[in-house]
C-alpha cells in the first residue's frame, strides 16, 4: 500500500502483481454543482471509478465505468442541515436520471420519499412509527425506549415481541401462536420452543462456542472445535463431518471435508485462490469428482473445468466486465452479453 502525505491511499500492489490506483484532483472545468474534489480510482482492465465531493468532504456525485464504456452515474443533494434531500437511481451519463426527494420532521427523522412508484409517508406519535407506500400499503412499528421492536403490523397481520431485561426477546407471538426462548446467565440462548417443532436445546462451551443441538425429538447435534475456534467435527444422527485446515503453503483455509457419504478436499494456488475440489462419493466404488478454475491478474475467474472434462472460459472486455462464455475446446461461443 502507498499513502499520500495527508493518509489517504494511493496505490496498491496485489501479490498477482495488479495494481489499483487512487488520486484526488480539484475539480475544476465542467463538473457537478458545487463539485470540490474528486477521486479516481483506476485499475488495469477494471472499471475507472469516479466520486465528486462538496466542500464538506461529502459524495454528491458518482462514476463508473460501464459495460459499453458510457459512464454510470449516481447524484446526491443535500439540505442546509446535511440531510440527504434528494438521491437518484443509477443511470447512464447523458440520460434521464430517476430522482428520489426525501424530506424530514422537525425532529430530522424521515418524512416522505418518493419513488417511480409514488410517495411513501412516515410518521410517528410517541413510540409508534407508521408507514404509507403510494400503492396504498400500511404498516406500523410500536418501539420501547431502549429501540426495540415490541410490534410490527401490516397486512398479513401483527407481529409481537416481549423482552427480558438483557434486552433479548424471549416471546414471539404472531397470529395466536408463541415462540418463547430462553437464555443462561451469560445471555446465551439455550432454549427455543416452536409450537411446531417443539423445544430445540443449545449447550455451550466457556468460548461461548455452540457445542450442542438437541431437537425435541432427541436427536443431536454435536460441534468440537481447534483453538481458532474453527469446526473440526460435527456428530449427528446422519454420522461424522470432520473438517481439516491449514493445507501446505496456505494456512488458514479449508483443506478437507469428509463427511458420511465421502469427501471433498480443496486445493488453492499460492495465492490462496482456490483451483480445485475433488469429491470423492462413497458409492463402491470410490467415484471422484474434480472441478477445477482459473484466475486471471485480477482474481477473476477465467475458465473452469467440470468433472467430464468440458471447460469454459471467460471473456472479459476492455472496460472490465463479463462480455462472453466460450467452450475452451473449440473456441466456440456459449453466451455472450451485448450491452
Amino acid at each position: 500500500y502507498t499513502y499520500d502525505d495527508f493518509g489517504q491511499l494511493t496505490g496498491v500492489l496485489y501479490p498477482t502483481s495488479h495494481t489499483a490506483s487512487v488520486s484526488y484532483q480539484w475539480a475544476t472545468g465542467t463538473r457537478p454543482q458545487n463539485a470540490l474534489f474528486f477521486k479516481l480510482a483506476t485499475s488495469p482492465g477494471l472499471p475507472t471509478g469516479k466520486e465528486y465531493y462538496d466542500a464538506f468532504g461529502r459524495v454528491i456525485k458518482t462514476e463508473t465505468t460501464g459495460f459499453d464504456g458510457v459512464n454510470i452515474c449516481t447524484n446526491t443533494t443535500y439540505n442546509h442541515k446535511g440531510q440527504i434531500e434528494e438521491t437518484s437511481l443509477p443511470y447512464k451519463s447523458g440520460s434521464q436520471a430517476y430522482k428520489s426527494d426525501i424530506t424530514y420532521d422537525a425532529f430530522g427523522r424521515l418524512a416522505t420519499q418518493s419513488s417511480a412508484t409514488g410517495i411513501v409517508t412516515f410518521t410517528s406519535n410517541g413510540k409508534t412509527f407508521q408507514t404509507a407506500t403510494g400503492t396504498g400499503q400500511t404498516s406500523s412499528k410500536v418501539m420501547d425506549s431502549q429501540g426495540h421492536v415490541l410490534s410490527v403490523t401490516d397486512e398479513g397481520g401483527t407481529i409481537t415481541n416481549v423482552y427480558k431485561s438483557i434486552g433479548s426477546p424471549y416471546q414471539i407471538n404472531t397470529h395466536g401462536t408463541t415462540w418463547t426462548i430462553s437464555y443462561d446467565a451469560l445471555g446465551r440462548q439455550i432454549s427455543l420452543s416452536d409450537p411446531d417443532a417443539g423445544t430445540t436445546q443449545y449447550r455451550y462451551n466457556k468460548y461461548n462456542e455452540l457445542t450442542s443441538q438437541t431437537n425435541a425429538r432427541g436427536f443431536k447435534d454435536s460441534l468440537t472445535y481447534d483453538v481458532l475456534g474453527r469446526v473440526t467435527s460435527r456428530i449427528g444422527g446422519d454420522g461424522t463431518t470432520t473438517y481439516v485446515y491449514d493445507p501446505a503453503n496456505n494456512p488458514g483455509l479449508l483443506n478437507n471435508i469428509a463427511y458420511p457419504g465421502g469427501n471433498e478436499t480443496y486445493t488453492y494456488d499460492t495465492y490462496g485462490r482456490l483451483t480445485n475440489v475433488q469429491q470423492t462419493v462413497n458409492d463402491g466404488s470410490a467415484s471422484t469428482y474434480s472441478t477445477g478454475y482459473g484466475y486471471d491478474n485480477q482474481n477473476r475467474i477465467t475458465t473452469v473445468t467440470y468433472p467430464s472434462s468440458f471447460a469454459v472460459t471467460n471473456v472479459f472486455n476492455t472496460n472490465g466486465y463479463l462480455s462472453e462464455v466460450k467452450r475452451s475446446d473449440n473456441n466456440a461461443t456459449i453466451g455472450k452479453q451485448i450491452k
